[in-house]
């Protein structure tokens, strides 16, 4: 749709996406070998989950290609012609 703005994305939401995948690879370390501490394994997994989310989040804010396309289409959309 042409002059629709979508909302902006939350950051809970980035949040809750990585959440599963974070959690996955700290639980499944032991199984390569890795042995942390605990509290350590916790600090780690909660830092690398607050980053990747930031990440998911950046990156579904500012989604330039989108909106690139979305203006390429607006001035196709305004230039086309029908008399020919």
């Amino acid at each position: 749709m042409l002059g629709y703005t979508p909302p902006k994305p939350m950051f809970w939401k980035a949040l809750l996406t990585v959440a599963p995948l974070v959690a996955l690879v700290s639980w499944s370390l032991h199984l390569i070998h890795i042995v942390l501490p605990t509290p350590v394994l916790v600090g780690c997994a909660l830092l690398a989950w607050l980053v990747i989310a930031a990440g998911v989040h950046a990156r579904v804010s500012n989604d330039w290609r989108t909106q690139w396309a979305i203006g390429v289409d607006t001035v196709d959309y305004r230039t086309h012609r029908t008399d020919e």
